[in-house]
């Protein structure tokens, strides 16, 4: 038996084990009394890290449990988000907030900060299909909001390497969530929230009812829910800047401040595109040459709806915001239906089957289309420009008639890029446990995919916009600004046709586990577990229509394509060779039809030095097998921000060159393929801590932990190939030769850095993870019961050694940009919790911790990617600072069956810190680390009934 954070007595079975608690695996020192109890009167459990059932569930690896009744008091409403504040959650995860990724839908965790697929996600000890859009378009991922919270028994999570038990991508380390496993009786929850602003709000209702009848038993689950989007503007003039597109008041120049409004007119030859629109003279289709003064067309007059006419350097414009189009939160609908069933055919053998179909749709919205952007072209190779786009000499909006006129045109008009992501998920295990012999074993078949359909609808043709634009298509002219609303459907419909495809991602194994007892050691039975695996892995994502050649403007391309057979055997020992000592030892083989065979050993140490005290120690070794997007038929393009070491040298302009663009908030396409050859990523890692319980209501564990990992899969990663092009010789870099500097040559506007999918960077990082409980064991006098804990994590070191030897460290910094996209590496996350319970009455309080993130690429480079219209650092210490939130969650049972719950998160009201980098810049807020900052203090309020 183990206790978790609400239990702290000692009944027979807990004093005859190392228990765990503060949601991780903390310490209870067994007793003297332990010596004298008999091992066969313990209960045997399986933990995660190990095949083997024990009495003992300390492991030599440290495991964070996070029980359902931590869950409940987190106010959270789904596991997600749960898992996201978890301090372990780091740089490199994927928020379902960020609606223009690549895999925008979608949420997935990055423990230690390597990656959502360096992190292995399971569902009672067992794969989940990935999500059908890949991270960046590479790294594929267990989607989390595809799991039902309602029927979460707990999660645990191994801080530890894991591929010795489970095979590839577990680097980092492990989450496993487990589900109930039965269900006697009816329940029924609704909950409903909304923020102090009447906005964002979330419903969410569950019905379980199950049954028990002699051998036979199961349950059925439905959960449904809901989420308002939150828009931009939904915060504007309400929470400081959030939502203000305009931040010149804090000392910005139009060209860095005015990052979110557009329209504006710097100078007679530099303007900004609108859905008013811009035009001047040049000397021919796609002319370089240009003459004159760019005009604001329709004579004056601003797009209706859009920012009036307003002076920008004394030139007036018509503005637009970027944020009218932009989400906060994106609109969510989830249905999930749940069922399990098991057969107990004799007092040795248990059949059971789990079946479950999940769906969810996820709205995002985005800006229009700017006409004269630029993207890639997959089927060229290259990179397509529409920076000299022009109207025709006859076009009816063409303010000089008679002569071509370079265009600055958003597609108002024809609305924005939004897209809707239909998320269907279907799992189906069948298996067998029970004792044969003396052997305990499980076997399992299982099926499990996740299929995406994406509809995306604001985006345009470059095929069909040309011709518009000269006069030579078959639907007339494409009228532009005032007059758009002239443009028949057929033209809107060919211009900006609904763009519609579907990705699909199935695992399919068969797997087998058996473990006994060998014999009997000093210390106990010597544990032994043998088992197998086959699988089927297979993922197609193909490509958007109309940009495998290059024809949607602004559109980056992502496809792959791959189906391999993974076939594996596995060990694991475990020896207490003293009543103090223990020691353990795993070894799995995996082979991959289309990569290299692994064989990935696991050793670990347990000792009770004293006491109240237990050292632990282990050693991983671990691997992650190419995804489909780095190995199979693939590519990808997109768009990353940049400080273009020529053009910006050491963070300061250089003559001709634009800040805006050239130092940290320019845009460029980044283009991978698909490497045949490429080979797993290896790590490994190490973890050594100590676990001490000097009272029965004070514990804690600290341990300290490091993971190496080479051979590191990485695409093109723009800035590094930027600073060091030779040390990249397979890379491509694309200028725009018609703006290159005076006296300097190859030095125009980077528009693309290209490079296949290569082995080469090492990351090296390390830290330490402290957790600590606190229990009242006897009740006040007033019969109210004190309980608390802190978890935190703290990165001493994220050091990256690039394929030329330079060695950079990300820890505390917004670097890898490549990876996170620009989410930033906070060093420490932590959370404080403290519980007050007396009868039906209890009350959590909790502290929410993100430290400050400085505004670099990395550490040695201490260029700030943010300045002022003067160029000095956007503050004094070119940081963001921490920020930290304070969350009350309270539950009140008013009889056995009926329980009314309420929580108010971010209680204060904090406000999110100005961040002019976090998500390239595009929302002056992090999106990953303070998003309860943007939406305010939140209320939420439930009922639970349960009749057994």
């Amino acid at each position: 038996m183990r206790s978790d954070t609400t239990v702290f007595h000692r009944t027979q079975v807990a004093r005859a084990v190392i228990t765990a608690l503060c949601g991780t695996a903390s310490l209870f020192i067994a007793q003297e009394t332990l010596a004298q109890q008999s091992q066969q009167s313990l209960q045997r459990v399986e933990v995660t890290g190990s095949n083997i059932k024990r009495s003992d569930s300390e492991t030599a690896s440290p495991i964070q449990v996070v029980t359902r009744d931590q869950i409940e008091r987190s106010g959270k409403q789904t596991i997600s988000e749960v898992l996201q504040e978890l301090s372990f959650n780091n740089n490199g995860s994927v928020p379902t907030t960020f609606g223009i990724g690549f895999a925008a839908g979608g949420s997935g965790v990055s423990m230690r900060g390597l990656g959502a697929n360096a992190t292995l996600v399971l569902i009672n000890g067992r794969r989940v299909a990935p999500y059908g859009l890949a991270d960046d378009g590479q790294r594929n991922f267990a989607d989390l909001s595809s799991i039902p919270l309602e029927l979460v028994d707990r999660v645990e999570v191994l801080k530890d390497g894991a591929s010795a038990i489970y095979g590839s991508d577990a680097l980092a380390g492990v989450v496993n969530i487990i589900l109930r496993k039965e269900f006697n009786g009816f329940a029924a929850s609704a909950t409903a929230g909304v923020s102090r602003y009447g906005d964002a709000k979330n419903e969410r209702a569950t019905i379980t009812g199950g049954m028990t009848r002699g051998d036979l038993s199961g349950f059925l689950n439905l959960e449904i829910s809901h989420k308002d989007e939150l828009r931009q503007t939904d915060r504007t003039g309400k929470r400081d800047f959030i939502g203000v597109a305009d931040q010149t008041s804090r000392g910005y120049d139009v060209s860095t401040g005015l990052t979110q409004v557009r329209g504006y007119k710097l100078s007679p030859t530099s303007v900004s595109a609108s859905p008013t629109g811009w035009a001047r003279r040049v000397n021919g289709p796609f002319g370089t040459t240009a003459s004159g003064a760019y005009t604001q067309l329709g004579g004056g007059a601003c797009v209706p709806s859009r920012t009036p006419l307003a002076q920008v350097n004394g030139n007036p414009a018509c503005l637009w915001s970027v944020f009218d189009y932009e989400d906060i939160l994106p609109k969510e609908d989830k249905v999930n239906l749940f069922g399990r069933g098991s057969l107990r055919i004799n007092a040795d053998h248990e059949a059971y089957v789990e079946a479950s179909v999940f769906n969810s749709k996820v709205n995002t919205h985005y800006t229009p289309t700017s006409v004269s952007g630029t993207w890639v072209n997959p089927a060229a190779n290259t990179v397509v420009s529409n920076t000299n786009i022009t109207m025709g000499p006859n076009h009816p909006d063409n303010p000089f008639p008679g002569s071509y006129s370079r265009l600055r045109y958003v597609t108002a008009d024809l609305g924005g890029r939004n897209s809707e992501y239909n998320t269907t998920t279907a799992r189906f295990l069948a298996g067998l446990k029970g004792t044969l012999a003396t052997w305990d074993y499980d076997t399992g078949l299982l099926y499990t995919e996740s299929q995406t359909k994406i509809d995306r609808h604001g985006y345009v043709r470059q095929s069909v916009l040309l011709p518009a634009l000269d006069g030579t298509g078959p639907y007339g002219y494409y009228r532009l600004g005032v007059n758009a609303g002239l443009n028949s459907p057929a033209l809107d419909a060919a211009l900006s046709p609904d763009l519609n495809n579907k990705t699909k991602t199935s695992v399919t194994s068969l797997d087998f586990k058996a473990s006994k007892e060998l014999g009997k050691l000093p210390g106990g039975a010597l544990g032994i577990a043998v088992g197998g695996e086959v699988r089927q892995e297979k993922l197609n994502s193909p490509p958007t229509p109309f940009t495998s050649n290059g024809d949607i403007i602004g559109l980056g391309y992502s496809a792959f394509n791959q189906s391999r057979n993974v076939s594996a055997v596995f060990t694991e020992l475990v020896a207490p060779v003293t009543k103090t000592l223990e020691l353990s030892a795993a070894a799995r083989y995996d082979r991959y039809s289309d990569s290299d065979s692994v064989v990935t050993p696991k050793v670990g140490l347990k000792w009770q030095a004293l006491n109240p005290l237990l050292l632990r120690a282990s050693y991983a070794e671990g691997f992650r097998a190419p995804g489909a997007a780095e190995s199979g038929n693939s590519s990808v393009s997109a768009f990353t921000s940049y400080v273009d070491p020529i053009r910006c040298p050491n963070g300061t302009p250089a003559p001709g060159a634009i800040r805006s663009q050239d130092c940290g908030a320019g845009q460029a396409s980044v283009f991978s393929v698909g490497n045949h050859s490429i080979k797993p990523e290896k790590s490994k890692a190490v973890n050594f801590g100590f676990l001490l319980e000097p009272s029965r209501s004070f514990n804690v564990a600290v341990d300290f932990w490091q993971i190496q990992r080479k051979n590191e899969i990485v695409g093109a990663d723009a800035q590094a190939v930027l600073n060091n092009p030779t040390g990249y010789p397979g890379a491509t870099i694309v200028r725009d030769p018609g703006t290159a500097l005076a006296g300097i040559p190859n030095s125009g506007t980077l528009l693309s850095v290209s490079a296949p999918y290569e082995n080469g960077p090492k990351t090296t990082t390390n830290g330490i993870d402290l957790d600590l409980r606190f229990r009242q064991t006897d009740a006040m006098a007033n019969g109210v019961r004190i309980s608390g804990g802190m978890n935190l994590s703290f990165i001493n070191r994220f050091r990256r050694t690039l394929p030329d030897g330079t060695t950079l460290n990300y820890a505390g910094t917004y670097g890898p940009t490549a990876l996170s996209s620009s989410a930033g590496m906070p060093r420490t996350r932590g959370s404080f919790d403290l519980t007050a319970a007396t009868g039906p009455l209890s009350v959590t309080g909790r502290i929410n911790y993100v430290s400050g993130i400085r505004v670099i690429e990395s550490r040695e480079d201490p260029t700030c990617l943010a300045s002022d219209s003067n160029g000095n650092d956007f503050n004094s210490v070119c940081r963001v600072p921490a920020f930290s939130t304070f969350d009350l969650f309270g539950s009140y049972k008013l009889n056995k069956n009926l329980e009314l719950t309420g929580s108010v998160l971010n209680v204060f009201d904090r406000v999110a810190h100005f961040d002019p980098q976090a998500s390239y810049a595009t929302t002056f807020y992090n999106p990953s680390y303070s998003l309860s900052g943007v939406i305010g203090r939140y209320y939420q309020v439930g009922v639970k009934y349960r009749f057994q």
